[in-house]
């Protein structure tokens, strides 16, 4: 065996051990990564409250502090939250098939998402809140005329509205992005693993399978 078969062995190696890791994050974003912690350190003694958040909003920061993206859309996901005044920044994302064929390499999905939105939660330690929006959209039209104006309330377990969504203002979001990437930046090499979650995170279907088959040839 010379040098060449061995880098090419080795290249190879790499291509699944990446799938293989992709695919395990897959699988535990379901069950480990279900209930998200939106602080560094310690929980308080006195505990957290929870927020429950339905599949079609994704929450991007609390407290300023950016949260994962996860590779599964449609993830239902539970976050602790720290007692006390929680700032929760999110947008509505849903995702239709296209009814008619896609050339090769086009995404065969349309992707409708709002501009940022945020509430303030007064959180109480062991209670359970829900995020919920105003309306299902059935169809992709209806997901964009909800897109355009969202309309997302904070209920308690009780059912009580506590809290109604409002735009990011437009300065506060080009704050955020700003912090977010100063934060992604400081990742190092020492988090790929975080860094290819977070792409694959961000790529189309069509995008996946092409990396996919890139790794596997």
């Amino acid at each position: 065996m010379n040098i060449r078969h061995i880098s090419l062995f080795f290249n190879k190696f790499t291509r699944l051990l990446v799938c293989f890791s992709l695919a395990a994050a897959l699988v535990g974003c379901s069950g480990m990564l279900s209930r998200v912690q939106t602080w560094d350190g310690e929980a308080p003694e006195e505990g957290v409250a929870i927020l429950q958040v339905p599949g079609e909003i994704r929450v991007t920061a609390v407290n300023d502090k950016s949260v994962t993206n996860f590779l599964m859309d449609d993830l239902t996901l539970d976050y602790e939250l720290l007692p006390g005044k929680n700032r929760i920044v999110f947008v509505y994302r849903s995702i239709w098939a296209k009814t008619t064929s896609t050339e090769s390499g086009e995404s065969p999905v349309h992707v409708v998402a709002s501009e940022p939105q945020v509430l303030t939660l007064d959180a109480q330690a062991g209670e359970n809140y829900q995020l919920k929006t105003g309306r299902k959209p059935g169809n992709r039209r209806e997901a964009q005329a909800f897109a355009a104006a969202p309309e997302v309330s904070l209920l308690d377990s009780s059912g009580k509205v506590v809290a109604t969504a409002e735009p990011l203002p437009e300065k506060q979001e080009q704050s955020r992005v700003a912090v977010s990437r100063e934060s992604e930046a400081s990742l190092g090499a020492g988090a790929t693993l975080e860094q290819l979650k977070a792409l694959w995170g961000q790529a189309t279907v069509a995008e996946r399978q092409a990396f996919l088959g890139w790794a596997l040839d």
